[in-house]
């Protein structure tokens, strides 16, 4: 079984349910937490690897891409 992949749009989607997220303040928790936003933006990462972070902003994220794996 492979790992659900979190990606931009699952942020984008986040970003319109929960609101308040701005590009400095994404980029600041990607350095934070230790993972690199390109990466991100360009592949992804697991949604273990956003959970691991622990962090409220990383779970709602991560939520958001748990939740559209449910419809597939």
């Amino acid at each position: 079984m492979s790992s659900i992949l979190v990606t931009s749009q699952h942020l984008r989607a986040a970003k319109t349910q929960h609101g308040g997220y701005c590009t400095r303040g994404v980029d600041l928790w990607f350095r934070r937490h230790g993972l690199d936003l390109r990466h991100f933006l360009r592949e992804g990462y697991a949604v273990e690897v956003i959970e691991a972070t622990g962090d409220e902003f990383g779970l709602r994220v991560a939520a958001v891409a748990r939740q559209e794996n449910k419809g597939q």
